[in-house]
């Protein structure tokens, strides 16, 4: 019988999760007395995170701070389990904002933002500190974040909203955008429109630095380019920036907007292979890209536009929009409710669908479960775009989801700033202001079989008796030392209970459990030891 439901499993596992989203595993707060706005995060090779952002605070998580009131970069590196494990103020006495983070092949990080500093940690700043505009930073630290290199890139004006990724050849691509003077190798001067675009090497060395601005059909009026606000490494060794572009309509394109997105796919040394403007009759403004496992791009943003594909609800609507390979258009979606929805990140999920971060403002359309002011908003898509759950996650105060990420274990982990008091969100510190926020990092279970595709046997894991009334026992073998989390679920893949949640010895182990409350009828055990877990059936009969 209990290969009959095993196999039942496993046919029901990619509709387990349409029924309910997953349930928050955990949710913590950062900070101190004033802001904290998380940016970026991102899973360490430990099976921790680290989040990059801004701070003003000097006090309770946050020290080190290089002029209070003014923001530095905040580096927070916490464990699988959200516990922080160290801290890192970075900047000098004028505003530096964090952007971007990734973790580096040798294991330390790169991260990526603006600086308005010529002291402090900052050197090589290109403004004037009578006028201070924004350089790009980027700051290369070792695994402990302890700095090895940093670079101020940029000119005399204002330069902003700096992502990095990291190419096939190790080195690395930044790039945001600007109206700067360039000037820190061959380009002398701004192109209007252009995307400022730097590759460095692993020591920080400028190895090119362009301009970046496609030539756009000349019936389109094109007053500007801003972004990216998404950059995205390509495994042909290349890279691709998305962006927005400023057009107006004309009679030879009445599809464009009054601001399009933009994507751009360049080669290795920065020159132009294709380029992608997208949109429809109204704004429509792209935020975050990925380059995905069959080779083409999601993007995610948001969108007013209401023509083709494009339903506007109200407001500014989620926008998520699916490329093949060569940047032909595969699917777009509009999602959210009779308010504000803005998308800000977006992830791919194993079972190839996608995870979409940001907020809402609405309690109607897509969008269920709103508290109040604004809410994390995240959505399931599945692989051509359809919902298959959303959550909203907040408190009646303001919170803003920024990055989204789907962990090792299959959860989903959303990083951004709340404001709110109650609801989901669970100590935060005290406020200085109205609008003094804290990093706000929420980490939902990962969901019943669409994670990752369980193993249906283990030799070293019996559960006796099996069928049960509901008290049984639990054994297994850990090669090593590991966290074992056993959980209970039913059928629609709802969870009843938490039996086990320790981190253990290597060697044998034994526990009991007692589910005698549950009725008659057949139970999933889903054991997690380490990153990697098993499902067992479990028949309860009274």
């Amino acid at each position: 019988m209990k290969n009959i439901f095993g196999l039942l499993f496993l046919i029901l596992a990619p509709y387990i999760a349409f029924a309910q989203a997953p349930a928050i595993e955990w949710a913590k707060c950062y900070g101190g007395t004033r802001d904290e706005r998380a940016s970026s995060i991102i899973q360490t090779r430990d099976g921790g995170y680290i989040i990059a952002g801004r701070a003003t605070s000097n006090d309770f998580d946050v020290s080190g701070n290089h002029y209070t009131q003014k923001n530095d970069f905040w580096i927070v590196k916490i464990n699988a389990l959200g516990i922080m494990e160290w801290q890192k103020m970075l900047g000098g006495s004028e505003e530096d904002i964090a952007y971007c983070i990734i973790q580096d092949y040798d294991g330390g990080y790169v991260v990526s933002g603006v600086t308005s500093s010529e002291d402090g940690d900052v050197t090589g700043y290109h403004g004037s500190f009578s006028n201070p505009l924004s350089n790009y930073w980027v700051v290369k630290l070792d695994s402990v974040g302890t700095i090895q290199w940093e670079t101020a890139l940029g000119g005399i004006g204002d330069d902003q909203d700096a992502s990095v990724v990291q190419t096939t050849d190790s080195n690395y691509v930044v790039a945001g955008y600007g109206n700067s003077f360039y000037g820190d190798a061959t380009v002398k001067h701004y192109v209007s429109g252009a995307i400022p675009t730097v590759k460095l090497d692993r020591s920080g060395v400028v190895l090119w630095e362009k301009n970046i601005r496609p030539l756009i059909d000349s019936t389109i009026y094109i007053s500007g380019v801003q972004g990216p606000a998404c950059l995205t490494a390509t495994s042909d060794g290349g890279f691709a920036l998305g962006g927005i572009i400023d057009t107006f309509k004309t009679h030879t394109k009445p599809n464009y907007g009054y601001s399009d997105g933009i994507i751009i796919k360049l080669n290795d040394t920065g020159g132009v292979e294709w380029y992608k403007l997208i949109g429809g009759n109204e704004d429509d403004r792209f935020q975050s890209m990925i380059q995905t496992t069959d080779g083409g791009y999601a993007l995610a943003g948001w969108t007013n536009s209401n023509s083709e594909s494009m339903i506007n609800r109200g407001d500014w609507d989620y926008w998520v929009v699916k490329l093949k390979n060569d940047g032909s258009l595969e699917w777009q979606k509009s999602l959210g409710g009779s308010n504000r929805d803005i998308a800000l990140s977006i992830a791919q999920t194993k079972d190839r669908g996608f995870a979409v971060a940001g907020e809402t403002s609405s309690s109607d359309g897509d969008v269920t479960g709103f508290r109040g002011g604004s809410d994390y908003w995240l959505v399931k898509l599945n692989t051509f775009g359809a919902i298959e759950w959303q959550k909203s996650l907040g408190g009646s105060n303001y919170d803003i989801g920024t990055s989204v990420i789907q962990s090792k274990d299959g959860g989903i982990v959303v990083a951004g700033s709340t404001l709110s008091l109650d609801g989901d969100v669970k100590g935060i510190h005290p406020l200085f202001s109205a609008d003094a926020a804290d990093y706000w990092i929420v980490k939902l279970m990962p969901e019943l079989g669409v994670s990752q595709s369980p193993k249906t046997s283990d030799e070293n894991i019996f559960l006796s008796p099996n069928p049960s009334n509901g008290i049984g026992k639990i054994s297994y073998t850990l090669a090593s030392s590991s966290v074992v989390k056993i959980e209970i679920y039913n059928p629609l893949g709802e969870k009843l209970r938490s039996l086990i949640n320790n981190k253990e010895e290597a060697g044998s182990h034994e526990h009991s459990f007692d589910i005698s409350g549950l009725p008659s009828g057949s139970y999933f055990l889903r054991i997690q030891k380490g990153g990697n877990w098993v499902v067992k059936t479990l028949e309860v009969v009274k």
